[in-house]
């Protein structure tokens, strides 16, 4: 016990640079299962709602919690890349309205960035970034139209977007000075980029559970009469639901089958997809629920 301690200055000190963290582990451990658990379960909830499946029926194990890190790793970098690529573009603006006004947008390229990167991964999200479009214009409209109207007072549109910063500046200081007094001056801007990153974070794990459901072709099938083809395993239940092959369609009535309960099951791996909810319609023409 002794050898892990040093004399420095006087006082026994641990020569370990992390010693600090040995106390805090239990809780580091702690924060990032649930964080594990809950980006697992959101991007279930992606699958899920693409699926039909409700949402009782979701139990999450370790292969879906590190398939779930892995997506959120992937559509990461790929927000990464394009971020890098927008600072290298801003680095080449020399005239200094234009790099005031691609310094102002950092938002709107993260935003494009990550919508980018879960395009190329996920092509079949587009209708839900399509909604995300809106936002950016939002910001577009409050970070340099707005000014023109709120400082009319002020001559020259980069004069207008420099007193608009000024009064934001100003109105933000009190509850800047307040956070930085309880928890530090960092501690706001810590706050700000944490509830950002956490943001994306969890969209990226419930957009990467819709495009990966929406974009699956593999799917296994059930010997059953009729076939049956499993759109989720949760846990000891098999979630299931009739198809077409021809029209790659999949009723919205789900059947559960329990695995190991009937040892005559045979399942067999089909490229079947991508698979889409509809009516189906069977030989005698009556609809399948």
């Amino acid at each position: 016990m002794l050898e892990r301690w040093k004399i420095i200055d006087g006082q026994a000190r641990s020569p370990y640079r992390f010693e600090w963290l040995r106390g805090w582990q239990a809780i580091l451990i702690g924060i990032l299962s649930t964080a594990g658990y809950g980006l697992a379960y959101v991007h279930e909830l992606g699958v899920s709602g693409v699926f039909g499946i409700p949402q009782d029926f979701i139990v999450l194990n370790l292969t879906t919690i590190l398939i779930t890190i892995g997506e959120v790793l992937a559509v990461g970098t790929g927000t990464l890349g394009v971020i890098g690529m927008a600072y290298l573009f801003s680095l080449s603006v020399k005239d200094e309205k234009w790099r005031r006004i691609v310094h102002g947008s950092i938002l709107i390229f993260i935003l494009i960035a990550f919508i980018l990167a879960l395009l190329i991964r996920y092509p079949s999200v587009w209708p839900e970034m399509v909604l995300i479009a809106p936002m950016i214009l939002f910001y577009v409209f409050v970070g340099f139209v707005l000014p023109i109207f709120r400082q009319r007072g002020v001559r020259g549109y980069r004069q207008k977007l420099k007193a608009q910063d000024e009064f934001e500046r100003k109105s933000l200081e009190p509850v800047r000075d307040f956070v930085s007094r309880r928890f530090g001056a960092r501690f706001f801007l810590a706050m700000i980029i944490g509830v950002l990153l956490l943001g994306f974070i969890f969209l990226a794990a419930y957009f990467s559970g819709v495009g990966g459901a929406r974009s699956q072709e593999k799917f296994l099938v059930t010997s059953t009469t009729p076939q049956l083809v499993v759109l989720r395993e949760y846990g000891d239940n098999l979630i299931c639901a009739q198809f077409d092959r021809d029209e790659k369609l999949f009723a919205r009535q789900l059947v559960v089958l329990r695995a190991g309960a009937n040892p005559e099951l045979v399942l067999r791996l089909e490229r079947l997809g991508p698979l889409k909810m509809g009516e189906l319609v069977t030989q005698t023409g009556q609809p399948v629920p």
